[in-house]
């Protein structure tokens, strides 16, 4: 067993309990089938664990890949549990999706816990089948751990209804997963058929890599899981106009990252490589949705509160990155590297290497500014909090005093990294809250 197998086992599986309230007593427990409010949340904080670290691991999985999977498994998660979910609906129900959930007869009992379980290890076994077998092993060993402190006090016939019904639902879900243009896009990142606009305001491949194809360039083109989300009312609007003018507002922009970079306090450079999030890492949605399983530990959820937070925070890194593509390749914008080597200093290069695709808008701007709305409705517009999600990659945590201080300082970052404009930072974290406003607009309560 080699070193990372037994490091990802460890995470993975964990000791478990689940409570469930005192049922009336005229209620038959063989036969009833408790809320899943009954339930704690450590069998979704266990899988959302576990994603981020396969995300980090598993080829292809770059941020829009990434924050794609992490939606749909959320998806799948909730839309498995909805029919124990007392006084709420699916989120098929409320947005009328082109697909039809399996019927759960809940005047027979289900453990809706092994049925999260279950369309969790179907949804990852689908969404991440180009894995490594290490990664593969440690799915497989999460489910069998899950599933068997689960099924201790549950009869055979409940154990397979359960988990039954829980890959039934992960299957219709991965199903319509795979129409919305992005389904096995980790096996395609640079596709050849792509030809890039050509102009002098238009993307070039940056150093050191200078690839020549930009990443997932017809990726604005996915299915949202809200069409208003990528809807004029939300995207962004144009960057200011290209010049080379030294009183334009363009170059008095890239002037702002050549001084801003090549001035960098200590703390400003330590949230620029804090907030990097980079290759070999969670990725920034990776990163987010680590944040919200921290919160939801902490404050110990119950299994129908906890698959509520992921499902929107799924949504929204999702979406979130569907907008921002759109908008990158609209405009097309080039790289502040580009522009600073060319008009301002030739020897210039940012502190955070520059990813390969166009600039406007900024990634991470937006899919924080979705996430901070998800998490200021979940847990409260001033909770302060320490995220601790990069301290295994050498960084010290850092602490805010809301989500939305942390948003801000997570846009900033890249104008320290000197990878964006501030345009793009301020238009992608405004265009993120309206997809977070948006996605919590859902009425999931009946």
């Amino acid at each position: 067993m080699n070193t990372t197998f037994k490091f990802l086992l460890a995470c993975s599986i964990v000791s478990i309990s689940f409570s469930s309230c005192k049922k009336d007593e005229d209620q038959d427990p063989s036969t009833v089938s408790p809320d899943a409010s009954t339930y704690n949340g450590d069998v979704a904080t266990q899988w959302n664990n576990l994603e981020t670290r396969l995300i980090k691991s598993t080829s292809g999985f770059v941020p829009p890949v990434a924050a794609r999977a992490l939606g749909y498994a959320n998806l799948a998660a909730y839309e498995a549990i909805s029919p124990g979910l007392n006084g709420m609906r699916s989120m098929d129900a409320v947005m009328n999706y082109s697909y039809t959930l399996p019927y759960a007869n809940i005047n027979n009992k289900y453990n809706w816990a092994l049925v999260s379980n279950a369309a969790y290890f179907q949804s990852f076994k689908a969404l991440f089948p180009n894995t490594n077998s290490t990664n593969m092993a440690v799915i497989d060993s999460l489910y069998l751990a899950l599933k068997t402190n689960l099924s201790t006090s549950e009869s055979a016939e409940v154990i397979t209804r359960s988990e039954s019904y829980g890959a039934e639902v992960a299957d219709v879900i991965f199903n319509w997963s795979s129409s919305d243009n992005g389904n096995q896009a980790y096996a395609n990142l640079f596709p050849s058929n792509y030809t890039r606009p050509t102009g002098i305001e238009s993307w070039e491949p940056t150093p050191p890599a200078f690839q020549s194809i930009p990443l997932l360039p017809y990726w604005g083109n996915n299915r949202p899981f809200l069409s208003g989300n990528v809807s004029a009312a939300c995207l962004p609007p144009p960057p200011p106009i290209y010049s080379t003018e030294t009183n334009s507002d363009f170059y008095s922009e890239a002037m702002e990252v050549f001084t801003t970079s090549t001035n960098l306090t200590q703390d400003q450079r330590d949230i620029a490589l804090f907030w990097a999030d980079g290759s070999g890492t969670y990725t920034p949605p990776g990163h987010l949705m680590n944040l919200a399983t921290q919160l939801i530990k902490e404050d110990q959820l119950p299994l129908n509160k906890a698959a509520e937070v992921y499902l929107r925070m799924g949504l929204a890194v999702n979406d979130a990155f569907i907008a921002c593509w759109k908008a990158k390749y609209t405009y097309n914008l080039l790289r502040p590297v580009t522009y600073i080597q060319r008009n301002i200093d030739a020897s210039w290069l940012p502190l955070v290497t520059t990813p390969p695709f166009p600039e406007y808008t900024s990634g991470h701007s937006s899919v924080s500014g979705a996430c901070s709305e998800i998490l200021t409705k979940a847990f409260g517009t001033n909770r302060m909090f320490t995220d601790n999600t990069n301290s295994e990659f050498g960084y010290s945590p850092r602490s805010f005093n809301s989500f939305y201080e942390a948003a801000e300082e997570a846009a900033a970052s890249r104008l320290y990294g000197g990878i964006h404009y501030q345009s793009a930072n301020t238009h992608g974290i405004n265009c993120g809250k309206q997809i977070g406003r948006n996605i919590n607009a859902i009425q999931l309560k009946k």
